[in-house]
């Protein structure tokens, strides 16, 4: 019981194909409805409408009844096998690919963020340098 729950897990398209058919024929070899023939009357001379063979028999040799059916069960499409085995190496492909985009992304927030602490840091450098500067300027200008 527990091999064949694992079958199914493993490849849930196995098994699962099945067909139903009938078929059903009927071959005769006379005639299936009542011929009728019209024939005078011998007496009033009118014509009186006459049944010269019978409908549909049933003695032996004259109907043939067939039915069938049918039942197929497909054990193993290698196609859909395959097909599935490939979904199965896209999806490990496709979350690998995803964590390298992760990481990708976490490298160029990171460069951005240490690109903004060092404009940061280098405006205080150069405000830094500007004010020494100044002050150097009013120095000069003093002496």
């Amino acid at each position: 019981m527990k091999i064949e729950k694992a079958w199914f897990r493993a490849a849930p398209h196995c098994c699962r194909s099945v067909g139903l058919g009938g078929a059903t024929s009927r071959l005769t070899s006379g005639p299936t409805d009542s011929v009728y023939v019209d024939v005078p009357d011998p007496v009033s001379g009118q014509s009186i409408r006459t049944r010269v063979a019978e409908d549909h028999s049933f003695r032996p040799g004259l109907n043939n009844h067939g039915w069938g059916m049918n039942l197929s069960q497909s054990v193993l499409n290698l196609a859909n096998w395959y097909n599935f085995q490939s979904a199965k190496a896209r999806d490990k492909a496709a979350a690998v690919n995803l964590a390298a985009q992760e990481q990708d992304l976490i490298m160029r927030v990171a460069t951005a963020y240490f690109d903004v602490l060092r404009a940061i840091d280098t405006l205080e450098t150069n405000v830094q340098e500007e004010e020494a500067a100044l002050r150097s300027l009013e120095q000069t200008q003093a002496a």
